[in-house]
């Protein structure tokens, strides 16, 4: 008996092949969805962390920027005129009279809410605090201004936060600290309104009816912008997330509807935590309004995809073999292309079959494989671009550099042919990156970049080796050609500034050359001297080029340092330093009063050796002491033999702590019978503030001997107004870096200004240097300097005539 056996389902091929790749599609689309969207949610958080990491960084600012405001009127305060005060009234007594008068203004136009004096001998303090308006935390402050000789700052929540500044002051009548605070309520308001972030301050609990406490997190707010909508905000923070975890990263929360991003940070150096929450509402709705348009653009992307698959496998299947024969043509990419496609059939059925559509498909299919290659010969045609060049500038990177440089180098040795390298580093590059961050930086790279690529031949190679650090390979090139190009490039510098909200940064560059293959046979020699020609060029100031020289033995930097002390030692005994004397002008009587005494050394061949060369040598071997007796010496023995004479000597800093100087000073400066204004001793702005304490009790005892003094190179460092005052100098020199670009820099015009004001409102004469041009000298005498020097009034010589009238360049007799 036979079992009849029904037949198997039939299920078309197309089907089956339409239904296996469906769900192929459809896990793919899937995983695609899941993919976009993680990478999304994962991009969104690092925006938001970088914002709020923002956020903090512009709150230290700003905070940053309101400690230096009330350091400012700290300062200010010791310069406020105390009138109508008796004669030897002292420091404590000045000070009260100062802010019985001026209390109103500090407070309702400086906002300042609390000043103290503490006296540094009864460590009493006036006006006389409540109990707990000077807390220890205060009188810590305090001891570290007196101690540290500067100002020094905190922000304090004890409950409520405020800002305080300790600022030492001494004069002759005693010493102390001068404490100013102010609450930081506006602080927080303004912080708000510019960045539409709520602030709050965090400090533990207090007791009291007005504190304002997070249970959960058993913390006080200190202060909170917006306190009616910040305080529940901050409530439901807590009572969603711990301390710690907002301490480890920003967290995401919905409030009343909204979005938002908190995180918590602890003060530099305070008692307080401080919470920052950021509204994300529109990134959360355009990140699900992104996923809903992912997931819709798949839907569709899927619904085409089973579309065309439909239509390909419609055809007759009988002409498949055909067709294969086709495809291993379409699986390469090569110079002919992907191969020969097949042809529909034309004009035999009204109707085309599946084998038709087939086809159709597949020579579809090879044109977009012969984009495909034609893309992946672009993308490799890019790669060996990226290869060879730098992605931010455009120029050549290193390596490519490299290679060119050995390929041209081994030509040169070949052949007896020449060329010129130039090393360019940018001069103090790292302040940019600093102060206005990487993406200025970058910016100025490749403004450099930009300016280079104009500056040099089209047969130059021009590179970037990193960081801050450019190339430039002259084929045939020769010294003179190397030279004018790195003088053009300087030049062209000149003019390229670049600045930020808070900052100006001009742009200079040192300039190492080496030319092969006399300076190098081999490409790592010829970079290492070029190298070494750039540094010899920041060593001698800056802003300039210097020519690699076997012979300058710049790897021997000890031998170099032992045979200039070798040197300093032979000069010193064998008399091989002399003098050379610049005059200074009387800019308002346009008389020459006064000369700086310059030192120089003739080496044994007799040429000079300029101060620059030797001075940090002696300084580090302290052979400095014996050159700063030696020029004092021979100041004295010229004002004996020419009383008329006026002179200006400068005295390194290692002075101020060398008790055998001071005693030689003590013992000789009488000897001389010093006139008022015969001598004047110059200490620089650095050196008097690393040690203002030492520098205060040399200036008066040098002054009980007929001595005046002048404070050298203001600006260049740290000094302050605060400390002009303290220091008993007759004469300030503003440092030549604000007189050299003055004819053409407001900012230096506005400093120049102002330090004129404030030193004669002190009572000090002002020196102005690096006076250049006529130019210079007319803005000068409208801001009122008193003195200038300069290559426009005299260049440093034996001359020593005083007290002529002054002749400009070109109008000498």
């Amino acid at each position: 008996m036979s079992v009849s056996v029904p037949p198997p389902r039939f299920l078309s091929l197309k089907w089956k092949i339409i239904l296996s790749l469906s769900l192929v599609l459809v896990i793919s689309n899937a995983a695609i969805v899941m993919f976009t969207d993680s990478r999304a949610q994962e991009q969104f958080r690092i925006e938001q962390r970088q914002s709020m990491q923002t956020l903090f960084q512009a709150l230290n600012k700003q905070l940053e920027a309101s400690n230096a405001n009330l350091g400012r009127v700290a300062s200010l305060v010791s310069l406020l005129d105390a009138e109508q005060l008796p004669a030897g009234a002292d420091l404590r007594q000045r000070l009260r009279h100062v802010l019985d008068l001026h209390s109103a203004t500090l407070e309702l136009e400086w906002d300042i809410s609390m000043v103290r004096f503490i006296d540094s001998s009864t460590l009493n303090a006036f006006p006389a605090p409540n109990p707990d308006d000077l807390a220890e935390v205060l009188y810590q402050l305090a001891r570290q201004a007196q101690t540290g000789g500067s100002q020094a700052a905190a922000l304090v929540c004890q409950p409520e936060c405020y800002q305080y500044i300790a600022t030492p002051l001494i004069d002759q009548s005693g010493s102390g600290v001068l404490l100013v605070g102010r609450s930081i309520a506006d602080l927080v308001l303004e912080f708000h309104r510019i960045h539409d972030a709520r602030l709050a301050f965090l400090v533990p609990p207090r007791q009291g009816p007005d504190a304002s406490l997070v249970e959960r997190w058993q913390l006080d707010v200190a202060a909170v912008s917006g306190a009616q909508q910040g305080l529940p905000l901050l409530q439901a923070f807590a009572n969603h997330f711990s301390t710690r975890q907002l301490a480890e990263a920003p967290r995401l929360m919905r409030y009343e509807g909204d979005w938002y991003l908190g995180q918590l940070a602890t003060g530099r150096a305070d008692n307080n935590l401080r919470m920052m929450i950021f509204p994300v509402s529109d990134a959360m709705h355009k990140l699900q309004g992104n996923r809903q348009t992912t997931i819709v653009i798949s839907l569709a992307g899927l619904l085409l995809a089973e579309s065309l698959m439909l239509l390909f496998l419609w055809q007759p299947m009988k002409r498949l073999r055909s067709l294969v024969s086709v495809l291993p043509g379409l699986g390469g990419c090569s110079d002919d292309g992907v191969g020969e496609l097949p042809n529909p059939r034309k004009g035999a059925y009204l109707v085309n079959d599946e084998v038709d559509l087939l086809a159709n498909s597949i020579s579809e299919l090879g044109q977009n494989l012969e984009a495909s290659c034609r893309a992946r010969d672009e993308a490799e045609q890019h790669l060996l671009w990226l290869a060879n060049h730098d992605p931010l500038t455009n120029l050549y990177n290193r390596r490519y550099f490299q290679q060119q440089l050995e390929q041209m180098l081994g030509r040169a040795l070949r052949y007896q042919r020449h060329g010129a390298l130039l090393y360019l580093d940018l001069d103090q590059f790292k302040n940019v990156n600093d102060l206005s961050g990487h993406r200025t930086g970058d910016s100025l790279l490749q403004q450099v970049a930009a300016l280079l690529r104009k500056n040099v031949r089209d047969t130059d190679l021009l590179a970037r080796l990193g960081g801050d650090e450019f190339a430039v390979l002259i084929p045939e090139g020769d010294q003179e050609a190397a030279e004018a190009t790195a003088k053009k490039i300087l030049q062209r510098l000149k003019s390229l500034t670049i600045s930020d909200d808070s900052h100006a940064h001009r742009v200079s560059a040192s300039i190492g050359i080496a030319l092969f293959p006399r300076h190098g046979a081999n490409v790592g020699d010829l970079l290492a001297n070029a190298d070494l020609a750039m540094y010899q060029a920041k060593e001698a100031g800056r802003n300039r080029y210097y020519l690699f020289s076997a012979s300058d033995q710049a790897r021997e930097y000890l031998g170099l340092r032992t045979r200039f002390q070798e040197k300093i030692n032979r000069a010193l005994e064998h008399g091989g330093f002399f003098l050379q004397y610049q005059p200074v002008l009387n800019i308002r009587e346009e008389e020459v009063v006064r000369h700086e005494v310059l030192i120089r050394m003739r080496d044994e061949d007799g040429t000079v050796v300029p101060p620059d060369r030797f001075i940090n040598v002696a300084e580090q071997t302290g052979q400095i002491r014996e050159i700063d007796r030696w020029v004092v010496q021979q100041a004295l023995e010229s004002l004996q033999e020419q009383p008329a004479l006026r002179l200006a000597v400068n005295l390194s800093g290692a002075v101020i702590v060398d008790p055998q100087m001071q005693a030689w000073l003590r013992e000789n400066l009488p000897k001389a019978g010093l006139r008022p204004g015969q001598l004047v001793l110059e200490l620089t702005e650095t050196a008097m503030v690393s040690n203002i304490v030492g520098a205060v009790e040399l200036m008066r005892d040098m002054h009980s001997l007929g001595a005046e003094f002048a404070l050298d190179d203001f600006g260049s460092g740290f000094a302050s107004y605060a400390y002009l005052k303290q220091l008993p100098v007759d004469y300030v020199k503003i440092d030549g870096s604000f007189i050299q670009g003055l004819a053409t820099s407001e900012d230096d015009q506005l400093f120049v200004k102002a330090l004129v004001e404030v030193a004669h409102g002190l009572g000090k004469q002002v020196v102005a240097e690096y006076v250049e041009d006529a130019q210079t000298l007319d803005i000068l005498e409208h801001y009122g300097v008193d003195f200038g020097q300069g290559y426009y009034i005299g260049r440093p010589g034996s001359d020593l005539v005083q007290q002529v009238p002054f002749r400009p360049p070109g109008n000498a007799v």
